[in-house]
């Protein structure tokens, strides 16, 4: 089976597009920084693609980085949604 990123690696990335620094990015996700360049290292390593360039001062995120920071954006909120209706109770039954 192939491995898939995990909804925890879509956040992280997520917050790095949005901030663009991984100090704030962790902040964001309520992690360490060290955290949060790892899963974002192993993120790369299951997508076999770099998602950001890092340098001393800043943070490139790369076109496919970018575009796959926005198809994570509607992931998390269709997660999101599905978490609403478990609390709302809205599951209709099939059976």
């Amino acid at each position: 089976m192939k491995r898939l990123p995990s909804m925890k690696q879509l956040q992280y990335l997520v917050a790095l597009a949005d901030t663009k620094h991984f100090g704030r990015a962790a902040e964001r996700c309520y992690i360490s920084q060290s955290t949060l360049s790892a899963g974002i290292r192993d993120l790369e390593s299951v997508l076999g693609a770099a998602v950001a360039e890092r340098s001393n001062r800043r943070v490139l995120m790369t076109p496919i980085g970018m575009q796959i920071a926005e198809r994570a954006k509607a992931l998390l909120r269709g997660a999101e949604e599905i978490m609403e209706m478990a609390t709302a109770g809205l599951w209709v039954s099939n059976y």
